[in-house]
């Protein structure tokens, strides 16, 4: 299940099950996630954090405030499993980076799955801290095309279509383009009764040097064909 975890994910699963002991729960919840989370330091999720202008120490407080101190710890030998909202977190974490197209879950990945979640103590403490799904899968993805080159899938939807190297059919007869730099100037100045006799008058004389007959009106910016047609 782990497999694709980086060994921060990892570290931040560790941190999680050690909060989980210490705080006497029966289950790594999903506030036990976060303090995980944010135990490591993970300079991404420091700055993932920071844009909903909030600190790490600010959301442990918030957590441990939430949670209370009443239980006396578990010994560090004793399992504890995951609880049912955590696993949910778990699952959104992988969806999250499959649409992504991340190969890797990072910790940034189990932040965006406990957003996802929108249930638990953690949830609420996020949400209320400003920190909303939308805007830090964002941030991510901002982050990541700044710091990293796109993975082969995005590189493949980035060509849209592969380039064609084969041999090409050789025009024959003469194409006609025009090319307007400022096409409102131009325009103005063909509606102009002054400015289109003196436009015509070059375009003609330009086609006499080039041996070329003048664009028809109604051929707008391209022609087509041989002079004679």
């Amino acid at each position: 299940m782990f497999e694709r975890y980086t060994e921060a994910a990892r570290r931040s699963l560790f941190f999680a099950r050690y909060e989980a002991s210490m705080l006497g729960s029966v289950a790594i919840e999903t506030h036990h996630l976060l303090l995980g989370l944010l135990k490591d330091r993970d300079s991404l999720i420091t700055h993932l954090v920071g844009n909903a202008h909030v600190s790490a120490e600010t959301l442990r407080q918030l957590i441990y405030a939430g949670v209370g101190t009443g239980a006396s710890p578990i010994a560090l030998s004793v399992e504890i499993p995951f609880s049912t909202d955590t696993q949910r977190v778990l699952t959104y974490t992988a969806e999250e980076a499959d649409r992504l197209l991340h190969r890797h879950i990072g910790p940034e990945h189990l932040l965006l799955g406990l957003l996802c979640l929108e249930q638990g103590l953690a949830w609420d403490i996020l949400s209320q801290s400003g920190l909303r799904l939308e805007a830090v899968r964002e941030a991510l993805v901002m982050h990541v095309s700044a710091t990293t080159a796109p993975p082969p899938e995005v590189l493949k939807m980035l060509a849209g279509v592969v380039p064609y190297d084969g041999p090409r059919a050789r025009r024959t007869g003469n194409v006609y383009f025009l090319k307007a730099v400022d096409g409102s100037r131009l325009a103005a100045r063909r509606a102009s009764p002054v400015n289109r006799t003196a436009f015509d008058a070059r375009r003609h004389a330009a086609s006499v040097r080039t041996g070329a007959r003048s664009i028809p009106r109604n051929t707008g910016y391209f022609g087509r064909g041989s002079p004679g047609e």
